[in-house]
């Protein structure tokens, strides 16, 4: 979840030559954002804390998604 907010920030620099106050409106532009990043980030760390192997299991299917979506980009470049 964490990754998915970051992305406003990623589609707030993209779109740096549109109208910033009609493409991705969020209030209280970036405060909101990096608490919600920092909270994520927070029960992500408790959960590790909690249970090691559930948080590395959840990990280990988050990086494997990743390398799905790149590989299937780099293949839709050629």
């Amino acid at each position: 979840m964490a990754s998915s907010a970051a992305t406003i920030f990623i589609l707030r620099k993209r779109t740096a030559h549109l109208d910033k106050k009609s493409i991705y409106p969020v209030p209280l532009y970036p405060i909101l954002p990096i608490i919600f990043i920092a909270a994520y980030t927070f029960v992500a760390f408790s959960i590790y804390a909690d249970d090691p192997n559930a948080a590395l299991n959840g990990l280990y299917i988050f990086v494997s998604f990743l390398v799905v979506y790149f590989v299937s980009r780099w293949f839709n470049k050629k």
